[in-house]
């Protein structure tokens, strides 16, 4: 059954890989959206994991929200536009890629940033008199410890705002680290084998029919030994 649907393929991969993680077997498929182009992908798992499916999503906030980049900014717009509209479209533009990057980080869970731009010419932001820009970044994560380093991420964003400096970047991080249980809680005991639970059926009824094949085995190798041992010809008895 469908846990998501309608996203691009990178989150639908993402989305696999979190479930695969977890012990759910995950499958993607593209949707059919009839030659309208903007391909998307929903990705299944098997009924009875469909709850845990969404738990698991749920805790890693998956799928993602699409956060408006350049090329989404900067599609259709009015002919004609202030200053101020298109200075905003720029920071959203910025902020967008900015959140795009660190959400691309191994851990991060969601990333937002927000800017705030004066409206002084970029030539005179060094003037002391001037308000500076700057920047606010919230960063969830799902380890227990920030899987940034704090003064990379400052500069990082600094970079990518002309006359925006690294002291003028603030950064809230939040950690929303799974329990060590989350995983072996979506686990299913075989025997001594620990195994998803969508394939302890099957692991079972591999398992059995080993079991029965072996039985088979045995019982015709020992009614094979013993007929031979009624057909061997019984030996007289010594002489003295």
């Amino acid at each position: 059954m469908s846990v998501v649907q309608g996203i691009p393929e990178p989150e639908a991969n993402r989305v696999v890989a979190v479930l695969d993680r977890a012990g759910i077997a995950a499958r993607k498929e593209g949707d059919d959206l009839g030659g309208t182009g903007g391909a998307t992908f929903h990705v299944s798992v098997g009924r009875d994991e469909v709850a845990q499916a969404v738990g698991v999503l749920g805790a890693h906030e998956l799928p993602r929200r699409e956060e408006p980049g350049f090329q989404e900014t900067f599609g259709p717009r009015s002919l004609v536009q202030t200053a101020a509209e298109e200075r905003a479209r720029g920071a959203q533009a910025i902020a967008g890629e900015l959140a795009r990057t660190l959400e691309a980080l191994d851990g991060v869970l969601d990333a937002r940033v927000h800017l705030a731009l004066p409206e002084t010419p970029d030539v005179a932001l060094e003037d002391s008199g001037l308000p500076r820009p700057t920047a606010s970044v919230f960063v969830k994560y799902s380890t227990q410890r920030p899987p940034y380093d704090e003064a990379q991420l400052r500069r990082l964003v600094a970079g990518a705002v002309p006359g925006l400096r690294p002291e003028d970047v603030t950064v809230l991080g939040v950690s929303r680290a799974l329990p060590p249980s989350a995983t072996e809680a979506r686990l299913a005991w075989v025997g001594p084998l620990a195994v998803a639970r969508g394939s302890a059926g099957t692991l079972r009824q591999v398992l059995l029919g080993l079991l029965g094949t072996n039985v088979l085995l045995g019982a015709g190798l020992l009614w094979s030994v013993l007929r031979r041992r009624r057909e061997e010809p019984s030996l007289p008895p010594p002489t003295t």
